[in-house]
């Protein structure tokens, strides 16, 4: 559904199976409905990837900071709504409101993307053609993220993978959600258990490819705040940088 251009907002019903185990949706479900949105955001205004596969281009998100006030539940239906909020010679802006079906905001987003050459693979400039896109007037933006991710000194916290063929996407790399569920995948079950994530912020560094044996590793900064890296085995490159903040919550069964 288009609102008043280039604004998109879509409904979507929570399924069980998007759920955790304590019947809330999984970071990966949430991540997901913010790609599906931008992705039909994008198809609206002309410059989905389909679009840009056909002038030898891809866009490659790069940064995605997410912030939830209140988790929805299996059976709830939710809404999205997103927009381009900004343009420079190198990158796209853009941001994310999630709302509950009344419209009562959940959370927020907002992402930073880049375009890429996909012989090449490297970064491309904007093209004018997405630069002239009006931007939404009378919307309050999100702040961006640009500062530098905390690292820790060392990982407690290891959990080897490797990239299979249902990881990819259309640009034949690991697909963005899947780094949001090796990242939390590797938390101990005992933090699962008494801690409710609240924001998320994620910066990619590298592609991951078919076959590529990577690991994923996390250490807490302190006692809300967590640090992950997904890093490819056995050059020990940096895949995704990973900043999570949590609330502490009663101790429930997994």
């Amino acid at each position: 559904m288009l609102e008043q251009f280039p604004v998109y907002r879509e409904f979507f019903p929570i399924r069980y199976y998007e759920t955790d185990c304590q019947n809330r949706v999984s970071a990966l479900s949430l991540f997901n409905y913010l790609q599906e949105a931008a992705g039909e955001n994008a198809l609206q205004l002309g410059i989905s990837m389909r679009d840009l596969h056909q002038k030898g281009l891809a866009w490659v998100l790069m940064r995605l900071y997410v912030e939830m006030q209140e988790w929805p539940q299996g059976r709830d239906i939710i809404q999205v709504i997103t927009y381009p909020r900004g343009f420079d010679k190198f990158f796209v802006y853009r941001d994310f409101i999630i709302q509950d079906q009344q419209g009562r905001r959940l959370g927020q987003a907002s992402s930073t993307w880049l375009v890429m050459d996909a012989q090449s693979r490297k970064m491309a400039r904007v093209p004018d053609y997405i630069l002239n896109i009006p931007l939404p007037q009378h919307l309050d933006f999100l702040p961006l993220r640009q500062d530098k991710m905390p690292l820790a000194p060392s990982y407690a916290h290891c959990q080897d993978y490797t990239i299979q063929w249902h990881d990819l996407d259309l640009n034949h790399h690991a697909n963005n959600a899947r780094f949001v569920q090796w990242a939390l995948d590797g938390l101990p079950p005992a933090w699962m258990q008494t801690h409710q994530l609240q924001s998320l912020d994620i910066l990619f560094r590298k592609e991951g490819r078919l076959h590529e044996s990577i690991q994923a590793q996390a250490q807490a900064l302190d006692t809300q705040t967590m640090s992950h890296r997904i890093i490819r085995l056995p050059d020990r490159q940096d895949l995704a940088q990973v900043v999570s903040t949590w609330q502490a919550i009663s101790p429930t069964e997994a």
